[in-house]
């Protein structure tokens, strides 16, 4: 799967992708860094939950997002744009 990783790092590199930059580190970090913000933390959440629909998982659960999610600390502003477009792109 890091192979996977891999590869989507260097093509959103070569795209024109808006926040490029943070989602390549973010990507490049995931197999082995912990994620260091709320945003890095919910784009991993994005990349692994497309990656099990790609698998043919027809049930994807989140879980506890609340508890996964506490340690990160951001502003209200902050943080419900970055829950706004999750949601949008996890629809």
């Amino acid at each position: 799967m890091f192979e996977y990783f891999a590869r989507l790092a260097d093509f959103v590199e070569n795209s024109s992708i808006e926040n490029k930059d943070n989602i390549v580190k973010y990507i490049r970090r995931i197999s082995n860094e912990k994620a260091e913000s709320l945003e890095e933390a919910l784009q991993r959440i994005l990349l692994i939950n497309q990656v099990q629909w790609q698998l043919g998982h027809i049930l994807v659960g989140l879980g506890r997002l609340d508890y996964y999610l506490d340690r990160f600390e951001c502003n209200e502003e902050e943080a419900e744009n970055l829950f706004s477009e999750f949601f949008k792109l996890i629809h």
